[in-house]
């Protein structure tokens, strides 16, 4: 898939105001859509991610297991908040190509040696 088509996927099968139930608990609410990102609400917080950011790390994943730490190690100035970026958008992501479905689901537990990670068909 290349990215044109991934963003219009998104586009199309998540429009604003669709409710994603997080792995750990709570939700994220996409509130805006751009023609460069996404938006969504997680708690009392509002978190933007480019579509060109999510694609990326679907592409370069694709055909393997991946986890949160996965995320963290390979973008962590998108993915890891120690380094700039957001830990939320690891599950964001992850929700995201369950919803296309890209993805079957979410495994871990999100805790310190279990992880949630995904496997993503080639």
């Amino acid at each position: 898939m290349d990215f044109k088509t991934f963003k219009l996927l998104v586009m199309g099968i998540i429009p604003i105001g669709t409710v994603l139930q997080n792995p750990g608990g709570g939700t994220s609410i996409i509130k805006s859509l751009s023609n460069e990102e996404i938006s969504y609400k997680r708690a009392d917080f509002t978190f933007k991610i480019s579509f060109r950011e999510l694609f990326e790390e679907y592409d370069h994943f694709k055909g393997t297991e991946v986890s949160t730490n996965d995320l963290k190690t390979h973008t962590p100035s998108t993915y890891d908040t120690k380094e700039g970026g957001h830990d939320c958008h690891c599950t964001f992501l992850f929700m995201i190509l369950c919803r296309l479905p890209l993805v079957v689901g979410i495994e871990g537990r999100g805790k310190k040696g279990s992880p949630f990670f995904i496997n993503i068909p080639k």
